[in-house]
């Protein structure tokens, strides 16, 4: 009686063994799609992500072809990102190995484990700058006529792949600064944040009334005219002055020489709501800020700019119209 419940148990143990086997045969092992879907791609290797769970939204065996269709999704992730992937994937079972003949990727999402922050947006300040001030050109920026980043409000959520930034440029000469507010779109990758897009609002001059201040000059590159500028002070986007100019008789003898000298008091300078670049070919282009100075009655008596200071000029210098030539800061 004892052997015969024996043999009874270890024929349905056998049985249970050959069913198993029957079933796993049936389905592509979670390994060997794993392998196939690193093989496929250099995604995984070139990025250091390491799988950590395989979910199959839909498996079908074809018994009769002896072949198995799955859609699967992967996540994996490295030290910085999140990386979500869906695949579809077709095996084929012969001589009762599976052999993946084909791996489509159909979706993938990548996620920072961070939010933006200012570092990441300094490593792109050179594109930033270079979107909202223009391309270099003939020549070069001045070092003090490179915008940077004076502002940055950053709006970054977490998990999100898409941030965005105010940013204000500003560009600080010694007699003004130049400011731009832009709005900068970053979106995230596995290379780590990329700026999309930026668009930029109009340029504003603050001028620096410490470097405006004081007495203007002609230069020593006229023999016979001369213009002299007392800027007495600034304010907002205007600066006040008193304009001297003379000539000077180059046929009377330099010791007894006449200077005729016109007087012009209370001059208001005003910059023009238009600001625009202004390309020097000896030095690049510059910010060049135009000014108009015009009087009761709304004549237009002149104009000039101001050239920042640079490598070959150290002293700021104006240029214009009428009695203004290039006047030096004195």
């Amino acid at each position: 009686m004892r052997n015969r419940t024996s043999i009874v148990i270890l024929c349905s143990i056998t049985v249970s063994a050959l069913l198993s086997g029957c079933g796993a045969s049936n389905k592509i092992p979670d390994a060997t799609i794993k392998t196939a879907i690193q093989d496929s791609t250099n995604i995984y290797s070139d990025y250091n992500l390491a799988i950590q769970e395989l979910s199959f939204p839909s498996r079908n065996y074809d018994k009769k072809e002896k072949t198995e269709s799955v859609t699967v999704t992967v996540n994996a992730e490295n030290a910085d990102s999140t990386y979500t992937a869906t695949y579809d994937i077709w095996g084929e079972l012969i001589d009762k190995t599976w052999n993946i003949t084909s791996v489509t990727p159909t979706s993938e999402e990548i996620k920072p484990k961070a939010v933006l922050s200012y570092e990441d947006i300094s490593l792109l300040s050179d594109k930033i700058v270079e979107s909202a001030q223009g391309t270099k050109q003939a020549g070069k920026f001045t070092d003090t006529c490179t915008m940077h980043i004076d502002e940055c409000n950053i709006s970054s959520e977490p998990s999100s792949n898409t941030a965005n930034a105010n940013i204000t440029l500003v560009a600080n000469t010694q007699c003004f600064n130049v400011y731009r507010d832009c709005l900068a779109i970053f979106n995230y990758t596995l290379d780590g944040w990329n700026l999309s897009d930026i668009s930029s609002g109009d340029y504003t001059i603050q001028l620096n009334e410490s470097g405006l201040v004081g007495n203007w000059a002609l230069d020593e590159t006229s023999k016979n005219n001369f213009t002299y500028l007392n800027i007495d002070h600034t304010s907002e986007d205007s600066f006040y002055a008193t304009l001297y100019a003379g000539h000077h008789d180059p046929y009377i003898k330099s010791n007894s020489y006449e200077i005729n000298i016109d007087e012009i008091s209370e001059f208001k300078f005003t910059t023009n709501p238009l600001f625009n670049f202004l390309y020097n070919t000896r030095n690049g282009r510059e910010f060049t800020p135009y000014f108009e100075c015009h009087n009761d009655s709304g004549e237009l008596l002149g104009f000039f700019v101001i050239y920042p200071e640079n490598d070959e000029y150290p002293m700021p210098r104006m240029n214009g119209s009428g009695p203004l030539g290039y006047l030096i800061k004195q």
